[in-house]
């Protein structure tokens, strides 16, 4: 394909991405128009492009996930466990380190979207929805339902995979013993777990 070699070689002659690497064309096949990928021969590769972003985009939304369920959970700590000034600050800043991760991880599933969109999915793809920081939003679990809760759903990201992030039900079969845990242990895992998501983000 020396036709993409000649488009590879103008740009680094021209020097315009030089200072600004992010604004680099790497002329894969999500920057090319149809017509054009049958012009270079790109359909194949193409093909090979469009499974890889699928993947990467179930990666993305797996990640907005966790941070989501993170961003919660430390939320959740710092108004419980946080007593000093100092402490509120230190689990403040941190949150909002998670909150940018979050918004990164955000535009880097919506630029993954916009080259699939660019290989010929649909914008209207029920599997790849468009995602904004609202669409993050889920009812705690560990928390009892407040007023309010059954008039607003999980947001997008946790509704289009088919995970509900609302209470879940006891089973029927579960017996009074398992049902109801001693209520001291539960906190205590509750917190665990917690602590095992900021100190996994601190390292990171």
């Amino acid at each position: 394909m020396p036709q993409i070699g000649d488009m590879v070689a103008r740009q680094a002659i021209s020097g315009k991405t030089g200072d600004c690497p992010e604004e680099e064309v790497l002329y894969l096949p999500s920057d090319f128009s149809e017509a054009d990928r049958i012009k270079y021969e790109l359909v194949a590769l193409g093909e090979t492009q469009r499974q890889l972003l699928q993947g990467t985009a179930c990666d993305y939304v797996s990640k907005i996930k966790t941070i989501s369920k993170t961003i919660d959970s430390g939320k959740a700590t710092k108004k419980s466990d946080e007593y000093t000034q100092r402490g509120h600050t230190r689990a403040g800043d941190l949150i909002c380190k998670i909150e940018k991760l979050q918004e990164r991880s955000i535009d880097d599933y919506t630029a993954t979207r916009n080259a699939l969109i660019a290989l010929g999915m649909s914008p209207n793809n029920h599997s790849y929805p468009p995602l904004t920081l609202q669409d993050t939003f889920r009812k705690a679990t560990h928390l009892k339902r407040a007023v309010g809760d059954s008039r607003r759903s999980d947001g997008l990201a946790w509704m289009h995979t088919g995970v509900n992030g609302g209470a879940r039900p006891i089973p029927s079969t579960a017996s009074s013993s398992s049902a109801q845990p001693n209520s001291g242990i539960g906190t205590q895992a509750v917190k665990g777990k917690r602590k095992q998501y900021f100190l996994f983000l601190s390292l990171h």
